[in-house]
């Protein structure tokens, strides 16, 4: 056996557990829902909105967007502007703080 095939197999088994628990989180997460990059059609999909109400978003300055390739929206960006903004809300308005009808 050679020292390259000794050091990929200790590399190998090294990474089983790491292997193993990134198909875990694969499974539980929203990466395995969605794909890494959604189209425009995906993320009114996502977001349960209309084509206007899309067009509003991807004009945003700080909407994460790629238009290198067309209209492409980084689901993990996607997910970290939700989570900024969402906290904005929060701090900026009493939405979450109003009593349901």
């Amino acid at each position: 056996m050679t020292f390259e095939q000794m050091l990929k197999e200790a590399i190998e088994e090294a990474l089983a557990p790491l292997k193993s628990d990134l198909e875990e989180l694969k499974q539980t997460t929203y990466l395995s829902k969605h794909d890494p990059i959604l189209t425009v059609e995906e993320l009114m999909d996502f977001l349960k909105i209309g084509r206007t109400k899309a067009s509003e978003l991807l004009s945003r300055p700080d909407f994460p967007v790629v238009r290198a390739c067309g209209v492409k929206i980084p689901t993990h960006l996607l997910m970290e502007w939700i989570e900024l903004n969402t906290d904005w809300v929060k701090s900026n308005t009493d939405y979450f703080n109003r009593a349901a009808i």
